[in-house]
């Protein structure tokens, strides 16, 4: 005798893993950021370290994403057929800016 109230919702013995496995991502992330909040408040130089090297690989990759953004809009001017000029400097002034933060960045302690 099945029960029609698992089976319309889609449970079978078939699909039980797939169950635990979800319940399980849910808990270690949990866990995980349970852990990660312990470790910040019981190590706060080392979480503001953390978060300082996140900081500069972030704008590395915003960099890095905006010089791509310039050379595929150069190509674009190349052609000729679509004025790109306002968008290569308005990425220019965003590259500028991330640079400009970038400097900061390195010289802060």
């Amino acid at each position: 005798m099945q029960r029609a109230g698992l089976c319309e919702r889609g449970y079978d013995e078939s699909n039980g893993d797939v169950i635990m496995k979800h319940f399980l991502y849910v808990l270690f992330f949990i866990l995980g950021g349970a852990v990660g909040v312990y470790w910040g408040q019981h190590h706060p130089a080392a979480a503001a370290a953390l978060g300082k090297d996140e900081d500069r690989q972030l704008l590395r990759a915003d960099i890095a994403a905006s010089k791509a953004k310039i050379e595929v809009l150069n190509k674009f001017a190349d052609n000729g057929k679509v004025d790109v000029k306002p968008m290569i400097a308005a990425e220019q002034a965003k590259l500028d800016d991330l640079n400009q933060k970038m400097l900061s960045a390195a010289t802060q302690p």
